[in-house]
Order: structure tokens, then sequence, then C-alpha cells
């Protein structure tokens, strides 16, 4: 509620990725494609169930994101580059 009382006005929610995302702007998320991710996870010797672990969402998130059915967040995309170039100094 507002200080008059009334209701509060509501703002509609959009998701980076449904406004289209950040892409090519100054500190934009990063993408990945699904063939990436799972090339990515390949690489790292992970199962989706066992990424799903070490990024604490649900497999079925993992699967979603292998489908090409959700857009991979940011911030799993920046962790998967992370534990790869970890990979590739070790």
């Amino acid at each position: 509620p507002s200080a008059a009382g009334g209701a509060a006005e509501r703002v509609p929610h959009r998701s980076v990725e449904h406004a289209g995302g950040l892409e090519g702007l100054p500190g934009g998320a990063p993408r990945m494609t699904p063939e990436q991710f799972l090339d990515a996870l390949a690489r790292l010797s992970l199962s989706r169930a066992d990424a799903a672990r070490q990024l604490g969402v649900t497999r079925g998130a993992v699967t979603l994101w292998a489908q090409g059915k959700r857009p991979i967040p940011g911030t799993v995309v920046e962790l998967i580059r992370l534990w790869l170039s970890k990979e590739e100094t070790e």
C-alpha cells in the first residue's frame, strides 16, 4: 500500500532473458549455447546430475538448459567457464 492508503502500483517484471538479454552491452551477461554447455560438461567429466549438484540446481534445470528450452543463466556460464579455465591450468 502507498502512503496515501491506496494499492501500490505494480510494475510488470521481465527477466533479462525475456527482455532480450544484455548481450553486446558493456558488462552484459555471457551467453552459452546448449551445445557449448554439453561440451563443457563432457570436458569437465560431469554428468547432468553431477552438474546439478555442483551448481546447486535441480537436474531438471540442467536438462532444460541442455535441451535449449531455458536460457542458461549468466552466473552458471561464468562458473562453468571458470571451471574450464581451472582445468586447463592444472
